[in-house]
């Protein structure tokens, strides 16, 4: 499945949300994955609570909301169905709602990050460029550079998603005062 399928088929799951448990690892990844949908949600108008955290167990997803898990859940496969998962892991959890690059072909080792997925569900809520910054997980923005050829120039298409996200990720970001990474129930 394309990435941008992917990335709208969860952006679109959000977006039902009223209210909504997002769960990041505690590592740089998960927690720049975690601010980025957090972001992208108060701007959505959808209630959230952030929770960082070393592991998750599928028994404490339960109740009316929804549960995001970022940079966690891709490989835990007896998740609840309707769990959301941005993640770039390798991929044991076959839920509809599932963002992870290597579901497109994609190395999630190397060439997109937890953040980076996470900068693209992003996008696909709304305007939410300026985030962009936030997936600096990894060089470039969670995006790994394409090869360069014995001439110097870059392989690939420059008009792939990746490609895409590369060149937002240079800009600088300031955030405005007041700014929460948390919208509370």
């Amino acid at each position: 499945m394309p990435l941008e399928t992917i990335a709208e088929t969860v952006a679109d799951q959000i977006r039902r949300q009223e209210f909504v448990e997002v769960y990041a690892h505690h590592d740089a990844d998960g927690i720049a994955a975690g601010s980025i949908l957090c972001h992208a949600m108060e701007r959505a108008g959808i209630r959230f609570r952030l929770r960082i955290r070393h592991e998750i167990n599928p028994a404490e997803l339960k109740g009316e909301a929804g549960h995001l898990l970022c940079d966690l859940g891709a490989a835990i496969p007896d998740l609840p169905a309707a769990t959301m998962v941005v993640d770039h892991h390798l991929p044991k959890f076959e839920g509809t709602f599932h963002a992870n690059p290597r579901l497109a072909g994609i190395d999630g080792d190397r060439e997109l990050s937890g953040a980076g997925m996470a900068y693209l569900v992003a996008q696909k809520m709304g305007d939410n460029r300026d985030l962009s910054s936030r997936a600096g997980t990894l060089p470039n923005g969670g995006i790994r550079q394409p090869a360069r050829t014995s001439t110097g120039s870059a392989e690939g298409n420059s008009s792939s998603p990746i490609s895409s996200v590369r060149h937002r990720t240079r800009q600088k970001v300031r955030m405005p005062a007041g700014s929460t990474f948390c919208s509370h129930a």
